[in-house]
């Protein structure tokens, strides 16, 4: 899996989901 630009992924008790910091 690669990050496109900046993305971050997570876990939490959620699930999992994916962020794009500035």
């Amino acid at each position: 899996m690669r990050d496109q630009g900046r993305l971050v992924e997570w876990f939490d008790e959620q699930g999992y989901g994916f962020i794009q910091p500035n």
